[in-house]
């Protein structure tokens, strides 16, 4: 009750002290331990929501860098490209519901799973009676399925791979940088970074050793790198283009990319 008395004070007042709001908040989410609590706690972010994009995203970028979860230009960079989402979210829901309850799930793990709602699909006509054909008692084919391989241009060999982000092989620092770092990034990657070139290429090469004789291929994404914090429109044109000419250069897949299916040629 007393966390509920405080959120209604808070919501009513956000215009008059917006600038204290990300200290506010987050000490609100530090002290919030049951469902309950979490519910009454989204009518503070909904109040800065509906300030307007500008305040939750300033007011939430806050949030993330007090809480210490991630470095402040990683808070600055994927609050500002997905926020909005979040605050067109919390505009628009009804608190308490049973979508506000799946957001305390989802982004505070403070609320148990709940139960899904049973829905039924009308189809304007019946299931056809028909059954499953015979074997043709051919040879099987090979096919090809491969995704997320989230190729990083700014991957550099040597690069620190214990950096304190979630992509690290990168000289985000001097200190970062290679011959500075007692963990250094070798050629073919390491699990804390995302795809080199060389890595990249070397998918491909196995893909024409594994499975030779494949009638087709399927990448099903994630072709750009992870650090949402930097990605932009045009980043992504340049990566996706460069990734289907990789692809297409291949002679060991002969992989040929029209959108969404990589086709391997006979």
């Amino acid at each position: 009750m007393e966390h509920f008395v405080l959120l209604l004070v808070l919501f009513a007042f956000l215009p008059i002290f917006s600038a204290q709001n990300a200290s506010i908040i987050y000490d609100l989410i530090e002290s919030t331990t049951t469902c309950a609590g979490c519910t009454a706690l989204l009518l503070a972010p909904k109040g800065v929501a509906a300030l307007g994009n500008d305040a939750f995203v300033s007011v939430i970028t806050g949030v993330c860098v007090l809480s210490g979860g991630e470095d402040p230009d990683v808070c600055a960079g994927a609050v500002g490209l997905e926020g909005l989402i979040l605050a067109d979210h919390l505009r628009g829901m009804t608190i308490p519901s049973y979508t506000s309850t799946w957001f305390c799930t989802t982004i505070f793990g403070l609320c148990p799973l709940q139960a899904v709602r049973p829905y039924s699909v009308s189809f304007p006509t019946a299931k056809p009676a028909k059954t499953r054909p015979a074997p043709s008692g051919q040879s099987p084919i090979q096919i090809v399925h491969f995704s997320d391989i989230h190729v990083d241009f700014s991957y550099q060999v040597g690069a620190n791979y214990n950096c304190t982000k979630n992509i690290c092989c990168r000289p985000y620092t001097a200190a970062d940088a290679p011959g500075k770092t007692q963990y250094p990034a070798g050629p073919n990657g390491n699990h804390e970074c995302d795809t080199p070139k060389t890595l990249e290429r070397s998918l491909y090469a196995a893909i024409g050793r594994v499975a030779p004789n494949a009638s087709f291929a399927l990448l099903t994404g994630d072709v750009v790198e992870g650090a949402v914090w930097l990605v932009n429109q045009a980043e992504v044109t340049s990566d996706l283009n460069d990734a289907y000419a990789t692809m297409s250069s291949s002679s060991a897949c002969q992989c040929s990319p029209p959108p969404g299916i990589m086709m391997l040629r006979q």
